[in-house]
């Protein structure tokens, strides 16, 4: 019985936000496949964070890191560099890198150019665009449900990887 009134309340809830978004939304000239597609993301965020719904964001997750994994059994290359690689950073800085530590972008605090980033499609029509961002190089993203990094999605490296740059304060 308990089960069924939260499920009602629930109900309730979902259709008082749907009233609301819709009365903030219309000013936007947004098409109706794009205006149910911010729908599910919200409701996917109802979901998890109102509900406590993590085996949601657990499920979900695990599959925008099975898409990420999905180039990897084609690219044996690819794979063989990623697995190799020292990724842990056993070496300090004076020593020899790795070969995939020579690949990742010198001199910038952007993944520009990096063969290791990537963008999960999946991630990005459950989340939006903020959860997106994905590092080979590092084995995670934004979305991940462990540890997750936070601002791949936006270009910047999680790495820490050849970032030699001096910032200069600005007073």
């Amino acid at each position: 019985m308990n089960l069924i009134n939260t499920l009602k309340r629930g109900y309730k809830d979902i259709l008082e936000y749907f009233k609301e978004f819709k009365k903030r939304w219309e000013d936007y000239e947004l098409t109706p496949i794009q205006r149910l597609h911010i729908h599910f993301q919200n409701l996917i965020a109802f979901l998890i964070y109102d509900w406590n719904w993590t085996w949601l964001d657990f499920i979900i997750a695990s599959l925008c890191e099975l898409e990420m994994s999905i180039p990897l059994l084609f690219d044996a290359e690819f794979r063989n560099l990623i697995n190799y690689s020292d990724n842990i950073q056993k070496y300090p800085i004076d020593e020899e890198k790795s070969k995939a530590q020579l690949l990742i972008p010198e001199n910038t605090f952007y993944c520009d150019g990096c063969p290791f980033a990537s963008r999960s499609k999946l991630a990005r029509f459950f989340y939006g665009y903020q959860f997106a961002g994905y590092c080979y190089y590092l084995g995670k993203g934004d979305f991940s449900y462990i540890k997750p990094t936070d601002i791949l999605w936006d270009g910047c490296k999680a790495c820490g990887i050849n970032e030699d740059i001096e910032v200069e304060d600005e007073i």
